[in-house]
C-alpha cells in the first residue's frame, strides 16, 4: 500500500484490472468502475456528470473531438506495457503523489513506466 497524499474520486474503465482497482480501493480512493461492455460516450458523460478522473487503458479517449479534455475533471490513459499490476500501481502513486487533484481538471495524462506527459502542460 502507497501513502498516497492526493486522493481523487476515480472512473475505472472496464479494462482496467480488478488487482488494479483492489489495490487502489484498500489505498483510500473512492472508486467506481463502469460496468462491462459500457459505451465510450456513456462512460466520459459518467465521468464528467460526477466530476471523477476516468482512468484508462483505452485510446479512443485520446481522441480530443470526442472526448474534450477541458470537459472532463481529468484523463489519465495507462500506456503500461505489458499492463503488471506492480508496474501499474508504482506509476499511478508516483502520478498522485506529483499532482494535486485539482490539476487533473481538464487534462489529459499519458502515464508511462518511466512518468507521465501531461496534456495540455502545466
Amino acid at each position: 500500500m502507497f501513502p498516497f497524499k492526493n486522493k481523487p474520486k476515480l472512473l475505472c474503465d472496464e479494462n482496467l484490472p480488478s488487482e488494479l482497482i483492489k489495490l487502489l480501493s484498500k489505498d483510500g480512493f473512492e472508486i467506481k468502475r463502469v460496468i462491462l461492455g459500457s459505451d465510450d460516450l456513456n462512460v466520459g458523460e459518467l465521468a464528467k456528470s460526477e466530476k471523477r478522473v476516468l482512468l484508462t487503458l483505452d485510446k479512443h479517449f485520446l481522441n480530443k473531438a470526442k472526448f474534450p479534455p477541458k470537459e472532463f475533471s481529468g484523463i489519465i490513459f495507462i500506456n503500461i506495457h505489458p499492463p503488471l499490476i506492480e508496474s501499474l500501481h508504482f506509476s499511478l502513486s508516483k502520478l498522485f503523489n506529483s499532482v494535486d487533484p485539482s490539476d487533473f481538471k481538464g487534462r489529459v495524462f499519458n502515464l508511462t513506466n518511466s512518468g507521465f506527459k501531461v496534456f495540455p502542460r502545466f
